[in-house]
């Protein structure tokens, strides 16, 4: 996994998210996914944090895929950066 830390808003509808991380993770398949990392803290991130992937639903527009740490994972294996 790499990430960046979004501090300047892509659009006036995310000014009360930032700062927030988005992340290049590389699934358990092989490919990589370019989504934002939800419910951690930016100083949390590290290389080699297991991750899961989660679905957002809005009301309105498509779903998407965001990623969440795995913490039942991330005691049992910490050198595993596949999602």
């Amino acid at each position: 996994m790499s990430w960046a830390v979004v501090h300047h808003p892509p659009h006036p509808d995310f000014a009360e998210q930032v700062p927030f991380p988005i992340g290049l993770v590389e699934l358990a398949e092989g490919p990589w996914i370019n989504a934002r990392i939800v419910g951690a803290d930016p100083a949390e991130l590290r290389a080699g944090l297991p991750l899961h992937v989660a679905f957002i639903h809005p009301e309105t527009g498509d779903s998407y895929p965001v990623f969440r740490i795995d913490r039942q994972s991330e005691s049992e294996s910490p050198e595993d950066s596949r999602a």
